[in-house]
């Protein structure tokens, strides 16, 4: 995993943006504003290798309800069931 800064021109003005390259992923633009933090990021993309919210939380050293609020994130987010 990699972070890399950079500007983009938007509308006339100059954002800053972090491109993340996350290993199942690819890159990944990262805003401040953006609900989409690393964390979940980390917990989404384990959740989809393992399919277990249990194992999830294993691999993550976390609590079983923790991955589990993480998820209820993800789905309302992405205003999907997951």
């Amino acid at each position: 995993m990699a972070w890399h800064t950079g500007t983009a021109a938007s509308g006339g003005s100059r954002t800053r943006h972090a491109f993340l390259y996350f290993p199942c992923y690819g890159p990944t633009m990262i805003r401040a504003d953006d609900p989409f933090d690393t964390y979940l990021l980390r917990v989404l993309c384990i959740l989809i290798a393992e399919q277990s919210v249990s194992r999830t939380a294993i691999r993550l050293n976390q609590s079983q309800p923790a991955i589990s609020a993480a998820l209820k994130r993800l789905r309302t987010i992405f205003n999907d069931p997951l």
